[in-house]
């Protein structure tokens, strides 16, 4: 696709209100959108439902799965692949010939939106993010304001990419929070950073900057499998965040070679945090050099009911202000008094999409299950193709734990 070929483009102009839209049962298929929601007006009441979008690229523009922009939207139970790229980054840049893939197409990318939710969706094999939301300041002002909120991502599968879930782009003044109100619970991420169409490094789970109020808790983080992806991280906190929790997340096979002085299991950065609660996670970093916590800060963050393991040296296990610490000396110094340390023993610390594909008698190749995947219709929708039952299985090998809270 050589220009612009939107398969559905709804536009609100600004100052208006529309919506009130379904879009279900579709294979949306070799564009360089497939599902656009722009203008500058608000879009409410959006349901986007069990379609599959799949192989959005240009040679000229960014490219998504869907964008949308000031929309209010129900993202339930569709299947999303290879959307932003037709082919590898042949260099190290950002070119758009030919279909490479960058840095600025994505499985989905929402701007400033509000009243949202993902649920049961599958995204597989993003050029760059799987779902990125950005919030973008006022540009004409030297203040950040929330300008995104509302937004729940729940029973989502997310499968390769660069980043699972980005919820902290694009303008900031560094001058406050400019999202309110952020669920993350209960998805499975497995080999993020696998596939490098863009030819970078990156293998982030989720990163989450500038929030007020928020919740990451019961997701499962899992398995990155590509030694050349070595820019790996867990979740990641930044910005100007208060009231965040960060419970029962079960991160494990996240493969570091050598520790990282940013990146780890968990991160905080240096920026101003209140209220930041970290409890009941379970990090077991088998066969792993990477750090349990790295934090640019002591006085925001509670630590509580954690259990930890990794196989790199135990000196090297927490960092805090620039300074590495066994957890004695990190319990002494962060209150981290009631976490435990030890290796897990998983039912199956093995089980990935692909060992799920062979359980449902297919070979382990996503193109395979995509192909069985499109044959579906609103009336004949097989659920073996589904989040829910990929989630199960997942789940059942690690613990099957889900959000409590």
């Amino acid at each position: 696709l050589t220009g612009e070929s939107i398969a559905i483009r709804m536009y609100s102009p600004k100052e208006t209100v529309s919506g009130t839209v379904l879009i279900e049962g579709n294979d949306f298929n070799y564009f360089s959108k497939g599902i656009t929601i722009n203008g500058g007006g608000d879009v409410l009441d959006i349901v986007i439902r069990r379609n599959t979008i799949r192989n959005s690229y240009s040679e000229e523009n960014h490219s998504q799965g869907i964008y949308a922009s000031h929309a209010s939207v129900l993202l339930e139970e569709n299947i999303f692949d290879h959307n932003g790229w037709y082919q590898k980054q042949v260099g190290t840049g950002n070119e758009k010939d030919e279909g490479q893939g960058n840095m600025f197409n994505h499985n989905t990318y929402f701007s400033d939106s509000f009243n949202s939710k993902f649920i049961r969706n599958i995204f597989l094999r993003s050029s760059s993010i799987q779902n990125k939301w950005t919030s973008n300041s006022d540009p004409n002002s030297s203040s950040d304001s929330i300008k995104s909120h509302d937004l729940w991502m729940e029973d989502n599968l997310y499968v390769g990419g660069e980043v699972g879930i980005s919820a902290g782009g694009n303008t900031d003044y560094d001058t406050g929070p400019r999202w309110k109100n952020i669920t993350i619970i209960n998805n499975v991420m497995l080999a993020i950073g696998r596939d490098q169409p863009t030819n970078r490094t990156l293998g982030w789970n989720i990163d989450a900057t500038d929030w007020d109020g928020g919740l990451i808790c019961g997701n499962y983080l899992l398995h990155n499998d590509n030694p050349l992806v070595t820019n790996i991280s867990g979740i990641r906190l930044s910005g100007h965040s208060n009231d965040v929790t960060i419970a029962e997340n079960t991160i494990h096979g996240l493969i570091a070679s050598a520790p990282s002085s940013k990146t780890a299991a968990i991160s905080i950065d240096g920026a101003p945090k209140a209220n930041i609660h970290i409890s009941g996670n379970n990090i077991q970093l088998a066969d792993s050099n990477m750090r349990i916590f790295v934090s640019d800060q002591q006085g925001s963050i509670v630590y509580d009911g954690n259990k930890y393991h990794s196989d790199l040296d135990s000196a090297e296990w927490f960092r805090l202000l620039d300074t590495n610490y066994d957890i004695d000396a990190w319990r002494a110094i962060s209150d981290d008094i009631n976490s435990a340390v030890g290796k897990d023993s998983f039912l199956e610390p093995r089980r990935t999409f692909e060992t799920y594909l062979s359980s449902i008698g297919l070979s382990q190749s996503i193109n395979e299950f995509m192909e069985q995947a499109v044959i579906q219709s609103k009336g004949n929708w097989n659920k073996d193709f589904t989040a829910d039952s990929v989630l199960a299985y997942i789940r059942e090998a690690y613990g099957d734990v889900s959000c409590s809270n």
